[in-house]
């Protein structure tokens, strides 16, 4: 399954990035975790059970992973048929949220790689051999971009500035940036001075996690130059763009799970670098919490409460969702629902916020 691979490919990057590094970035303006302004929020306990908000159960057969919305659909990758039942193929499904129900199926070349973005216009599917553009009016792969001279690209793209932007390696070691170009067909590599936890694009720049380094990057979609934004985190890992910020997940090295007590998701000022407020969220799910921010809030997936949605202009944790057993895979919001993917059950779920 995707988040499995993905975990895993974190685990090994890290183990074998102690090892190896690239350029190391220029350092900029930093602020440790201690010098956050505001206060933490308590951790969320109880909640709402996941029953009393469920509106819709889709079936989405091969492990639905990464749902994101575009082009009025709620989109997810379904890459684990192959070898589920020995047969079938990865798939790009599309759901129409007017109906709860699969309005295309999209046939993929392969799974080695399983993440994909909405652009501009058009969904951007990474693979084992590049890039594939698939058009939304046609529901077909119009365009393919290679990867220059590495086997594979294994973490969720980002888009901005006219671009693609992914994570890959040629040996398991996730310390490059790819930017592919759309039109011109064009990819180059920017390789990192040890492995990344996270990518992101927002506020004019696409933004990295160093995990064992606890750093995040602003990397300048211009030159390809990197800068240090903040430092001292404790193993962050992926990031989410939210209305001012970016939200940080801690404890992310799988081998460091959070313990009682440990803050779990860090607010940054894009500019300064300040840590805005940490959040202990509650649980301690292998890899560390993660994080959507959109118009909804910032919704936070963990294991104990199973998600909580952070208020952004708050900065408090204002309601709780409990599920037993956690449910496991991604969350995002839109069509005023949540929609969190259940990668143990082959289904998609339409949740009241």
């Amino acid at each position: 399954m995707d988040r499995q691979l993905g975990r895993w490919l974190l685990a090994a990057s890290l183990a074998i990035g102690a090892c190896q590094g690239g350029p190391g970035p220029t350092v900029g303006p930093t602020a440790p975790p201690s010098a956050a302004s505001g206060t933490s929020p308590e951790p969320s306990v109880g909640g709402a059970p996941l029953a009393d908000r469920l509106e819709a159960e889709i079936e989405v057969p091969g492990a639905p992973d990464w749902p994101q919305a575009a082009f009025g659909s709620l989109w997810l990758l379904a890459p684990d048929l192959p070898i589920q039942g020995q047969s079938g193929t990865p798939n790009l499904v599309r759901i129409d949220p007017a109906t709860n129900s699969i309005a295309a199926t999209i046939t993929l070349q392969d799974r080695l790689c399983q993440g994909f973005v909405p652009g501009d216009d058009a969904i951007w599917v990474c693979s084992s051999e590049g890039l594939v553009r698939i058009d939304p009016a046609t529901n077909q792969v119009t365009e393919r971009i290679a990867i220059p001279d590495i086997s594979r690209t294994f973490y969720q793209p980002a888009f901005g500035d006219g671009a693609v932007w992914a994570l890959g390696s040629a040996a398991s070691v996730s310390d490059t940036v790819i930017r592919f170009e759309p039109g011109t067909g064009t990819a180059t590599p920017f390789t990192q001075s040890a492995p990344i936890g996270g990518l992101a694009y927002g506020f004019d720049a696409l933004w990295l996690t160093l995990t064992r380094e606890g750093s995040v990057l602003r990397l300048d979609p211009a030159t390809g130059e990197t800068e240090v934004l903040a430092a001292g985190l404790a193993d962050p890992g992926p990031i989410s763009i939210g209305s001012d910020s970016l939200w940080v997940s801690l404890r992310a090295d799988p081998e460091a799970q959070a313990r009682p007590g440990d803050t779990q998701l860090a607010r940054i000022d894009p500019t300064s670098g300040e840590v805005l407020a940490e959040f202990e969220i509650g649980g301690s799910p292998q890899g560390g919490v993660l994080a959507w921010a959109g118009e909804g809030g910032v919704l936070v997936r963990s294991t104990q409460p199973w998600l909580v949605r952070i208020d952004e202009a708050r900065g408090e944790v204002v309601d709780a969702i409990v599920a037993e057993p956690p449910v496991q895979g991604p969350v995002t919001f839109a069509f005023e629902s949540i929609w969190p993917v259940n990668v143990e059950r082959d289904v998609v779920y339409r949740v009241s916020p």
